[in-house]
């Protein structure tokens, strides 16, 4: 088995100019998978006035708690720029020991700001070998040479 092959990839969320005053929110179902790795592109150079990675046994916005991944206390939000391609923040978290569900959560400093936010899920419990372990239309396996 490919290693790429032995994690699953979730779209968070596609922000098309997300409001400057509002949070932008997205819940990840770790269940089955020891490590995750939650993903951040932004449009702009303006920093995120909140970035922070919570945890709950729930998805009830109400309960989810700090796992240390807050912007501005565990860490310092950086700028980025506008023109480039490369994520303007990673969290690689192992879900060992933490509850059920993640939560990423994004307020922009500009209302123009796009952003897009992928979750990849690694180390699964029982291995991935089809579409539905990855919750996808298709899988396409190239065998090696």
């Amino acid at each position: 088995m490919l290693e790429i092959a032995n994690q699953k990839t979730l779209l968070l969320f596609n922000a098309a100019g997300a409001a400057t005053n509002a949070d932008t929110t997205a819940n990840v179902d770790t269940r089955g998978f020891d490590s995750a790795r939650i993903v951040l592109f932004s449009s702009t150079t303006n920093v995120p006035t909140t970035l922070k990675v919570e945890h709950s046994d729930t998805t009830d916005a109400t309960n989810f708690s700090t796992i240390n991944a807050t912007g501005g206390t565990d860490f310092t939000i950086a700028g980025a720029s506008a023109t480039s391609t490369n994520p303007h923040a990673v969290f690689d978290i192992v879900t060992a020991g933490l509850k059920r569900y993640l939560r990423l959560t994004v307020r922009p400093a500009s209302a123009t700001n796009n952003m897009v936010a992928i979750a990849e899920l690694g180390r699964p419990l029982a291995g991935i070998d089809s579409a539905a372990d990855l919750s996808a239309v298709s899988y396409v396996t190239v065998p090696g040479r």
